[in-house]
């Protein structure tokens, strides 16, 4: 699978992208990716499963495939609904009593949906909602030889639940012994609750960067609770106060890692912002003017006990912004290269900070 390009349909982390077609407008598109998958990817020869069949995963992804229906969003019963492989699909419940009835007359030589009948009744949404699968149903798709509206309406993609996806979304943060309740480098290692706040990062301390006027707060979690964002594209408030400069606090794990965050003002203009961390265990390499805030000795490890590695946890140097204007928001970078960036939180400041993001001060935990 290295270095194929697009989807790699046999490897479980793929198994939901041909569906990202129906938040786009195009379940024809989806209808006709499964069906080349089916057809290309699975056959009754030995070599007829793609992949590792990992507790049925393939097969069972395949029967989802066939049948025209797929629960797309993890933790819901929402189902999409794409174009079947068989013109009748029966689904009795091992449990109950219930059952989904889908007809598509003529999908063998018709493959694209041209319309949908909810229990009888029409409906444009390319999907079904979590009380249909609860409860049962029957569908009843028209078929077309050529992609039509169906599913095509801004009101027919299926949803998208939103709540939460901004907020902290890793664990890196463990007591002494539970090391299995987090993952700071998506391994086996993660940072001591006891030993940061014997370095002065007890839930909720104040951690000043030299005398920038940056103080950070280190987050107020609980043992076991996420404390850090791994940023994919967060939105993180920060309350439309005027201010000369912005700095992030935090590391990266497998190597440093760097991408570009964005600055929202209240005037609903924007600003880029590099952003770049060093390592967690770096020695004295430390990248991109970084400033290491808290260090501590000893890792947690998953299993229990610790190592003796040293880590750091860094302040980035001030990045000038606006002083004219109120800052609304930041938004995280949606990529980084690298080693995988985490960021524990984010600051402001009011005093001067230079044009080019250096504000020419001695940057020292103590000022």
């Amino acid at each position: 699978m290295y270095g194929t390009k697009g989807a790699y349909l046999s490897n479980q982390p793929s198994f939901t992208m041909p569906f990202v077609y129906h938040w786009l407008g195009r379940p024809d598109r989806t209808g006709e990716v499964l069906r080349r998958a089916a057809d290309e990817m699975y056959d009754t020869t030995p070599s007829g499963l793609p992949g590792n069949d990992d507790l049925g995963s393939l097969s069972s992804w395949y029967v989802w495939a066939n049948i025209g229906l797929f629960p797309a969003i993890p933790g819901t019963a929402d189902l999409l609904v794409s174009s079947p492989l068989f013109e009748r699909v029966v689904v009795d419940s091992a449990d109950s009593r219930r059952r989904i009835t889908l007809d598509a007359p003529g999908v063998g030589r018709a493959p694209y949906v041209a319309a949908l009948k909810v229990d009888g009744r029409a409906a444009s949404q390319s999907w079904v909602p979590a009380e249909f699968t609860r409860e049962g149903g029957r569908l009843d798709l028209r078929m077309a030889s050529r992609p039509g509206s169906w599913g095509t309406g801004a009101r027919d993609l299926p949803p998208s639940y939103a709540d939460g996806t901004d907020a902290r979304n890793n664990t890196g943060v463990t007591p002494d012994g539970h090391g299995n309740l987090g993952s700071l480098d998506l391994s086996d290692n993660s940072l001591s609750r006891e030993r940061l706040a014997e370095a002065g990062a007890a839930p909720g301390a104040k951690l000043p960067l030299g005398d920038t006027g940056v103080v950070f707060t280190w987050p107020d979690t609980g043992p076991g609770r996420p404390d850090n964002w791994i940023p994919h594209g967060q939105r993180v408030p920060l309350g439309g106060r005027k201010a000369t400069g912005i700095s992030f606090l935090g590391l990266a794990t497998n190597g440093p890692s760097q991408g570009t965050a964005v600055v929202e003002y209240t005037d609903g203009s924007t600003q880029s912002v590099p952003v770049g961390l060093t390592d967690w265990t770096p020695g004295t390499d430390y990248r991109f003017g970084n400033e290491p805030l808290v260090v501590t000795t000893g890792r947690n490890r998953a299993a229990g006990g610790s190592d003796t590695a040293q880590t750091k946890v860094f302040g980035t140097r001030p990045v000038a912004l606006d002083p004219a204007k109120r800052v609304a928001a930041v938004v995280l970078p949606r990529d980084t290269d690298r080693g995988v960036m985490h960021v524990f939180d984010v600051a402001l400041t009011d005093r001067p900070v230079a044009a080019d993001g250096q504000d020419g001060r001695r940057l020292t935990a103590d000022g």
